[in-house]
Protein backbone atom coordinates (compact mmCIF):
# COMPACT_ATOMS: atom_id res chain seq x y z
CA UNK A 1 0.00 0.00 0.00
CA UNK A 2 1.21 3.51 -0.86
CA UNK A 3 -0.09 6.73 0.70
CA UNK A 4 -0.05 9.95 -1.32
CA UNK A 5 -0.19 13.24 0.60
CA UNK A 6 -1.40 16.19 -1.47
CA UNK A 7 -1.56 19.92 -0.84
CA UNK A 8 -1.32 23.16 -2.77
CA UNK A 9 1.35 25.85 -2.87
CA UNK A 10 2.06 29.12 -4.66
CA UNK A 11 -1.65 29.93 -4.85
CA UNK A 12 -1.25 33.69 -5.27
CA UNK A 13 0.44 35.23 -8.28
CA UNK A 14 4.22 35.06 -8.07
CA UNK A 15 6.22 36.80 -10.79
CA UNK A 16 9.10 34.32 -10.31
CA UNK A 17 6.88 31.25 -10.64
CA UNK A 18 3.61 32.09 -12.38
CA UNK A 19 2.22 28.60 -11.74
CA UNK A 20 0.09 27.02 -9.04
CA UNK A 21 1.64 23.86 -7.48
CA UNK A 22 -0.41 20.85 -6.42
CA UNK A 23 0.71 17.41 -5.27
CA UNK A 24 3.14 15.99 -2.80
CA UNK A 25 4.84 12.93 -1.42
CA UNK A 26 4.12 9.22 -1.93
CA UNK A 27 5.12 7.02 1.01
CA UNK A 28 5.11 3.23 1.23
CA UNK A 29 3.21 1.72 4.17
CA UNK A 30 6.47 0.17 5.41
CA UNK A 31 7.99 3.62 5.90
CA UNK A 32 5.05 5.79 6.88
CA UNK A 33 5.13 5.00 10.61
CA UNK A 34 8.86 5.59 11.01
CA UNK A 35 8.70 8.88 9.10
CA UNK A 36 5.82 10.11 11.28
CA UNK A 37 7.74 9.19 14.43
CA UNK A 38 10.84 10.95 13.10
CA UNK A 39 8.84 14.15 12.53
CA UNK A 40 7.68 14.07 16.16
CA UNK A 41 11.24 13.32 17.32
CA UNK A 42 12.59 16.37 15.48
CA UNK A 43 9.93 18.55 17.08
CA UNK A 44 10.76 17.17 20.50
CA UNK A 45 14.48 17.80 20.01
CA UNK A 46 13.82 21.46 19.17
CA UNK A 47 11.20 21.90 21.91
CA UNK A 48 8.19 22.16 19.59
CA UNK A 49 4.86 20.67 20.79
CA UNK A 50 3.59 17.70 18.78
CA UNK A 51 0.37 19.60 18.09
CA UNK A 52 2.10 22.65 16.60
CA UNK A 53 2.34 22.24 12.83
CA UNK A 54 5.62 23.03 11.13
CA UNK A 55 5.01 24.55 7.71
CA UNK A 56 7.26 26.15 5.12
CA UNK A 57 6.18 29.71 6.02
CA UNK A 58 7.03 30.71 9.57
CA UNK A 59 3.67 31.75 11.00
CA UNK A 60 2.09 32.30 14.40
CA UNK A 61 -0.11 29.53 15.81
CA UNK A 62 -3.02 29.71 18.26
CA UNK A 63 -1.79 32.90 19.88
CA UNK A 64 1.84 31.76 20.00
CA UNK A 65 4.28 33.88 18.02
CA UNK A 66 6.14 32.64 14.97
CA UNK A 67 9.19 30.50 15.66
CA UNK A 68 12.58 32.13 15.95
CA UNK A 69 13.74 32.25 12.28
CA UNK A 70 16.99 30.31 12.72
CA UNK A 71 15.14 27.61 14.70
CA UNK A 72 12.48 27.36 12.01
CA UNK A 73 15.19 27.01 9.35
CA UNK A 74 16.91 24.23 11.32
CA UNK A 75 13.67 22.25 11.68
CA UNK A 76 12.94 22.54 7.95
CA UNK A 77 16.48 21.41 7.19
CA UNK A 78 15.98 18.33 9.36
CA UNK A 79 12.71 17.62 7.55
CA UNK A 80 14.54 17.81 4.22
CA UNK A 81 17.21 15.43 5.58
CA UNK A 82 14.42 12.99 6.46
CA UNK A 83 13.18 13.15 2.89
CA UNK A 84 16.66 12.64 1.45
CA UNK A 85 17.19 9.55 3.60
CA UNK A 86 13.82 8.03 2.72
CA UNK A 87 12.44 6.18 -0.28
CA UNK A 88 9.45 8.50 -0.65
CA UNK A 89 8.63 9.87 -4.08
CA UNK A 90 7.45 13.34 -5.08
CA UNK A 91 4.70 13.97 -7.63
CA UNK A 92 3.67 17.56 -8.38
CA UNK A 93 1.52 19.18 -11.06
CA UNK A 94 1.71 22.84 -12.06
CA UNK A 95 -0.87 24.98 -13.84
CA UNK A 96 -0.62 28.65 -14.84
CA UNK A 97 -1.92 31.35 -12.49
CA UNK A 98 -3.72 32.57 -15.59
CA UNK A 99 -6.16 29.67 -15.09
CA UNK A 100 -7.06 30.69 -11.52
CA UNK A 101 -6.72 34.49 -11.55
CA UNK A 102 -8.39 37.49 -13.14
CA UNK A 103 -7.59 41.17 -13.57
CA UNK A 104 -9.49 43.42 -11.18
CA UNK A 105 -9.52 47.19 -10.70
CA UNK A 106 -8.68 48.12 -7.11
CA UNK A 107 -8.86 51.89 -6.67
CA UNK A 108 -6.58 53.29 -9.34
CA UNK A 109 -4.69 50.01 -9.83
CA UNK A 110 -5.33 46.94 -11.93
CA UNK A 111 -4.39 43.82 -9.96
CA UNK A 112 -4.12 40.14 -10.89
CA UNK A 113 -6.11 38.36 -8.18
CA UNK A 114 -7.58 34.92 -7.48
CA UNK A 115 -11.01 34.30 -8.97
CA UNK A 116 -12.93 31.77 -6.84
CA UNK A 117 -14.71 30.09 -9.76
CA UNK A 118 -11.54 29.76 -11.82
CA UNK A 119 -9.60 28.66 -8.72
CA UNK A 120 -12.08 25.84 -8.06
CA UNK A 121 -11.87 24.63 -11.66
CA UNK A 122 -8.06 24.83 -11.64
CA UNK A 123 -7.73 22.99 -8.34
CA UNK A 124 -10.13 20.23 -9.40
CA UNK A 125 -8.12 19.66 -12.56
CA UNK A 126 -4.83 19.68 -10.61
CA UNK A 127 -6.22 17.13 -8.16
CA UNK A 128 -7.42 14.85 -10.95
CA UNK A 129 -4.11 15.11 -12.80
CA UNK A 130 -2.18 14.31 -9.62
CA UNK A 131 -4.43 11.32 -8.89
CA UNK A 132 -3.88 10.03 -12.42
CA UNK A 133 -0.10 10.27 -11.99
CA UNK A 134 -0.33 8.47 -8.65
CA UNK A 135 -2.51 5.79 -10.22
CA UNK A 136 0.07 5.29 -12.98
CA UNK A 137 2.77 4.85 -10.33
CA UNK A 138 0.59 2.25 -8.58
CA UNK A 139 0.00 0.41 -11.86
CA UNK A 140 3.72 0.27 -12.60
CA UNK A 141 4.50 -1.01 -9.10
CA UNK A 142 1.47 -3.33 -9.05
CA UNK A 143 0.34 -1.81 -5.77
CA UNK A 144 -2.68 -0.04 -4.28
CA UNK A 145 -2.93 3.31 -2.56
CA UNK A 146 -4.85 5.97 -0.68
CA UNK A 147 -4.73 9.76 -0.83
CA UNK A 148 -4.65 12.16 2.13
CA UNK A 149 -5.20 15.86 1.41
CA UNK A 150 -4.59 18.85 3.63
CA UNK A 151 -7.79 20.75 4.29
CA UNK A 152 -8.85 22.61 1.13
CA UNK A 153 -9.49 25.89 2.97
CA UNK A 154 -12.01 28.17 1.27
CA UNK A 155 -12.70 25.41 -1.29
CA UNK A 156 -13.41 22.81 1.39
CA UNK A 157 -17.01 22.07 0.43
CA UNK A 158 -16.52 22.00 -3.34
CA UNK A 159 -13.37 19.87 -3.15
CA UNK A 160 -14.83 17.51 -0.54
CA UNK A 161 -17.83 16.83 -2.76
CA UNK A 162 -15.64 16.36 -5.82
CA UNK A 163 -13.32 13.96 -4.00
CA UNK A 164 -16.29 11.83 -3.02
CA UNK A 165 -17.65 11.89 -6.58
CA UNK A 166 -14.35 10.51 -7.93
CA UNK A 167 -14.72 7.28 -5.98
CA UNK A 168 -15.11 4.60 -7.19
CA UNK A 169 -15.78 5.82 -10.76
CA UNK A 170 -12.51 7.69 -11.31
CA UNK A 171 -12.22 10.43 -13.92
CA UNK A 172 -12.98 10.53 -17.62
CA UNK A 173 -9.26 9.92 -18.21
CA UNK A 174 -8.51 7.22 -15.61
CA UNK A 175 -10.45 4.62 -13.63
CA UNK A 176 -8.25 5.22 -10.56
CA UNK A 177 -9.13 1.65 -9.62
CA UNK A 178 -5.90 1.22 -7.66
CA UNK A 179 -6.84 4.14 -5.39
CA UNK A 180 -8.97 2.17 -2.96
CA UNK A 181 -10.73 4.86 -0.90
CA UNK A 182 -12.12 8.39 -1.35
CA UNK A 183 -9.61 11.20 -0.79
CA UNK A 184 -9.35 11.87 2.96
CA UNK A 185 -8.94 15.44 4.22
CA UNK A 186 -6.90 16.03 7.39
CA UNK A 187 -5.86 19.27 9.07
CA UNK A 188 -2.08 19.52 9.08
CA UNK A 189 -1.98 19.79 12.89
CA UNK A 190 -3.02 16.14 13.07
CA UNK A 191 -0.94 14.77 10.22
CA UNK A 192 2.86 14.87 10.62
CA UNK A 193 3.47 13.77 7.03
CA UNK A 194 1.19 16.51 5.75
CA UNK A 195 3.61 18.90 7.46
CA UNK A 196 6.55 17.14 5.84
CA UNK A 197 4.75 17.53 2.53
CA UNK A 198 4.18 21.24 3.16
CA UNK A 199 7.94 21.70 3.55
CA UNK A 200 8.55 19.80 0.28
CA UNK A 201 6.13 22.00 -1.69
CA UNK A 202 7.43 25.15 -0.01
CA UNK A 203 11.02 24.24 -0.87
CA UNK A 204 10.06 23.65 -4.51
CA UNK A 205 8.34 27.03 -4.80
CA UNK A 206 11.11 28.82 -2.90
CA UNK A 207 13.69 27.42 -5.33
CA UNK A 208 12.35 29.89 -7.90
CA UNK A 209 12.53 32.86 -5.52
CA UNK A 210 15.79 32.57 -3.64
CA UNK A 211 17.59 29.40 -2.49
CA UNK A 212 17.55 26.41 -4.83
CA UNK A 213 16.51 23.26 -2.96
CA UNK A 214 15.73 21.18 -6.04
CA UNK A 215 19.11 19.35 -6.18
CA UNK A 216 18.40 18.10 -2.64
CA UNK A 217 15.01 16.79 -3.73
CA UNK A 218 16.06 15.52 -7.16
CA UNK A 219 16.49 11.87 -6.20
CA UNK A 220 13.05 11.78 -4.56
CA UNK A 221 11.10 12.92 -7.62
CA UNK A 222 9.26 10.07 -9.32
CA UNK A 223 11.17 9.45 -12.53
CA UNK A 224 11.83 7.01 -15.33
CA UNK A 225 15.47 6.50 -16.31
CA UNK A 226 16.29 9.70 -14.37
CA UNK A 227 13.78 11.75 -16.41
CA UNK A 228 11.55 13.71 -14.02
CA UNK A 229 9.50 16.00 -16.27
CA UNK A 230 6.10 14.48 -17.11
CA UNK A 231 6.62 12.05 -14.24
CA UNK A 232 7.39 13.63 -10.85
CA UNK A 233 6.82 17.06 -12.39
CA UNK A 234 3.95 17.67 -14.81
CA UNK A 235 3.29 21.12 -16.24
CA UNK A 236 -0.20 21.79 -17.59
CA UNK A 237 -1.44 22.30 -20.28
CA UNK A 238 0.56 19.71 -22.21
CA UNK A 239 -0.39 21.27 -25.56
CA UNK A 240 -1.06 25.00 -25.04
CA UNK A 241 -2.85 26.81 -27.84
CA UNK A 242 -1.62 30.26 -26.89
CA UNK A 243 1.91 31.04 -28.17
CA UNK A 244 2.66 33.15 -25.08
CA UNK A 245 1.57 30.35 -22.75
CA UNK A 246 3.56 27.82 -24.76
CA UNK A 247 6.62 30.03 -24.30
CA UNK A 248 5.96 30.34 -20.54
CA UNK A 249 5.76 26.55 -20.23
CA UNK A 250 8.90 26.07 -22.30
CA UNK A 251 10.76 28.53 -20.07
CA UNK A 252 9.47 26.82 -16.92
CA UNK A 253 10.54 23.36 -18.14
CA UNK A 254 13.97 24.76 -19.00
CA UNK A 255 14.29 26.41 -15.60
CA UNK A 256 13.28 23.22 -13.81
CA UNK A 257 16.01 21.34 -15.67
CA UNK A 258 18.58 23.99 -14.82
CA UNK A 259 17.64 24.10 -11.13
CA UNK A 260 17.46 20.31 -10.78
CA UNK A 261 20.95 19.94 -12.22
CA UNK A 262 22.58 22.98 -10.58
Amino acid sequence: MQICFVDEANLSFNKNLEFFIFGGIVVDEKEIGSLARDVFQIKKYFGIPDSRPVKWPNVSWKGASALEPSLHAKIKNEFLNLINDSDLKIIICLSPHLFSHKYKTVGTEIKFVIDSTKQTRSQIFALELCLQKFHLLLEEEEDFGMVIADDFGNLHTQMKDHCLALFPKGTTFSSLERIVYPVVQLENEYSPLTQLNDVVLGAIGYSFDAINFLPRLKNNFWNKDKVILNRGITIYPMHPKSPSLAEDIYQLRSKFNLLLNA
